[in-house]
């Protein structure tokens, strides 16, 4: 099934070109889900840079427009093929709001949610249909639990896969029959947990997975907010698995759906869905229309930066701020007479960008030290951090004297 996004969400397809950057907030600010740390024994991932498998890990930001202003939440997500990634249908839908109106992967992502890889921003978002139509979509115990599971294309920008540009590599998937269960077929999870400020990777290793239901497992996994759409991923207990891809192979089983009390579930990856994953893998839709609803995300629009000297002085900017191409620009020192401006002087995506503002004649600082430090010719600043959420326009910033 095919399907047109609301028409709010539409707007801001067409309008909106900012998107708020936080990255320690939740999809369950807005959710009456809740996750839970069963036994507070999963360990940061100490390097720099996520290698091997965990490199195929990343954080999702989604963002979704209230009332003028743009709300970010991040989940986790796990490459499954070159350009598709699979994560939990809440991160990427509620009732409330609807679908997002862009969201982004960050593969490999870590200490402050930085990454060595690109950002890719997702083009298509296959969601589980029963899921979206089920009243109680928000209730860990309801029956939705065991639906609770998407699939996101990227957009793959430059044309190549982001597998190839980045040599990322990604997981196999597999449905596991219950009565493997019982010879301990231990899982591990990767995620970006919540209440971990410094946006970084946490993993654990050895939790235990049990059947609910066709569709839901029970799990013994630690997690928090932003957990969500993380996979579950093990070895085969038997290491001749139907395809003998070998012992070594690692599979994803399932997905980190939430939890209440001191219980954690998981969706279940079954025969069926496996069928229908790999047939949106290999770019036929058509067969799956019955499992998904597709969902189309139009490209980033971008805004202009506006710079106006209000100031009755002559003054100084500095700017830094995030260009089309990903890439933070530190630019500047410029010399505004009173009146001046830089009009259409920088584009960005983002939701921010920092500024420098010098009284010339008085030599002295007209913008704020917000703590956030820009080089400039091998000299460093304390810049001001300017918010640009007012979503529909281009952004004016006036400079003003006291």
């Amino acid at each position: 099934m095919r399907t047109a996004l609301p028409l709010i969400a539409t707007l801001c397809l067409a309008t909106l070109t900012s998107c708020n950057q936080a990255l320690d907030t939740s999809v369950y600010s807005k959710s009456e889900i809740s996750e839970v740390i069963v036994d507070d024994d999963n360990s940061r991932v100490e390097d720099k840079s996520p290698t091997g498998k965990l490199k195929q890990v990343g954080r999702i930001q989604m963002s979704y427009l209230n009332e003028g202003v743009v709300d970010t939440y991040n989940c986790t997500g796990t490459l499954i093929a070159s350009n598709i990634v699979i994560t939990s249908a809440h991160c990427v839908y509620n009732a409330e709001e609807g679908y997002p109106y862009e969201v982004v992967f960050i593969p490999g992502a870590h200490i402050d949610g930085r990454s060595k890889y690109s950002r890719e921003f997702v083009e298509k978002i296959y969601i589980n249909s029963e899921y979206v139509d089920l009243e109680d979509a928000q209730d860990p115990y309801s029956d939705s639990a065991g639906y609770d599971f998407a699939l996101l294309k990227l957009r793959n920008s430059g044309g190549r896969d982001i597998s190839k540009k980045n040599a990322m590599g990604w997981y196999s998937y597999w449905y596991l029959e219950d009565k493997y269960l019982s010879k301990r077929a231990d899982v591990r999870i990767a995620s970006y947990p919540g209440d971990k400020n410094d946006g970084s990777l946490w993993k654990q290793d050895d939790c235990v997975m049990e059947p609910v239901t066709e569709y839901l497992y029970e799990h013994t996994c630690d997690t928090m907010p932003g957990s969500s759409g993380a996979a579950l991923v093990g070895k085969h207990p038997y290491w001749s698995t139907p395809e003998k891809m070998g012992k070594d192979t690692e599979f994803v089983y399932a997905i980190h759906h939430g939890g209440s009390n001191n219980r954690n579930f998981a969706t279940r990856i079954t025969p069926e869905r496996q069928k229908r994953i790999r047939e949106i893998v290999a770019g036929d839709f058509s067969k799956t229309e019955t499992m998904f609803t597709e969902v189309e995300l139009l490209p980033r629009l971008y805004k202009s930066i506006n710079i106006i000297n209000d100031c009755h002085n002559d003054v100084q900017i500095g700017l830094s701020y995030e260009d089309q191409d990903f890439v933070w620009q530190n630019v500047g020192m410029y010399n505004l007479a009173p009146g001046e401006g830089l009009i259409d002087f920088a584009r960005t995506g983002t939701s921010h960008f920092f500024l420098r503002a010098l009284d010339i004649p008085r030599r002295k600082h007209i913008s704020r030290r917000d703590g956030y430090s820009r080089d400039f010719h091998g000299s460093s600043f304390d810049m001001q951090k300017v918010s640009i959420n007012q979503g529909l326009k281009d952004y004016y910033h006036r400079i003003t004297c006291d």
